[in-house]
This record gives C-alpha cells, sequence and structure tokens, in this order.
C-alpha cells in the first residue's frame, strides 16, 4: 500500500491542475486520497467522501484504535484472537 500511497501523492499537483481545468461542481473520493478535499477546497469546490464501510466496521476501527486494550461492547464483532494478536499494538 506504501508505493501506492506514494504514487497518488505525487499526483496531487496534476490533480489540482485538473479541477481548475475542468471546475466540477462535486469532488467525490474515497479514504485512499484524503487530500483531495484539500485540493478541492482550494478551487472553492465541494468534496464528500465516498467510504463503503458498515457504521459497525468503523465503530470496531475506531474502538481498537482509541481502547486497544478493551474488549468491544458487541460481542456479535468480535474478532479472532489470532486477528488480535497479529494487528494488535504491543
Amino acid at each position: 500500500m506504501t508505493t501506492l500511497k506514494n504514487t497518488f501523492e505525487m499526483s496531487t499537483p496534476n490533480f489540482s491542475r485538473i479541477l481548475q481545468t475542468l471546475h466540477p461542481d462535486l469532488v467525490i473520493y474515497d479514504f485512499n486520497l484524503p487530500w483531495a478535499a484539500d485540493c478541492a477546497s482550494s478551487v472553492n469546490i465541494p468534496a464528500v467522501q465516498f467510504l463503503t464501510f458498515s457504521a459497525a466496521v468503523i465503530a470496531l476501527g475506531i474502538h481498537m484504535y482509541d481502547r486497544p486494550r478493551e474488549m468491544f461492547p458487541f460481542p456479535e464483532l468480535y474478532l479472532m484472537d489470532r486477528y488480535i494478536k497479529e494487528h494488535s499494538p504491543t
């Protein structure tokens, strides 16, 4: 993902020029292009983030980030122990 992220970031100047040329009514971007909103804002174009995650998945991710050592309060969404060991901070 690092190579993809770096490539996206390198495209920022070109993306800004495209926005200035086309001046679309709206920019819709996903989580891989967080800088797209800033580019759009710099030329007064509204931007919205498009996420295909459910609210439950987002809540689980935020909980794991904010409280990595506490169990998630909804057992239906518990992760397997193996996954927790692999992805939790030590």
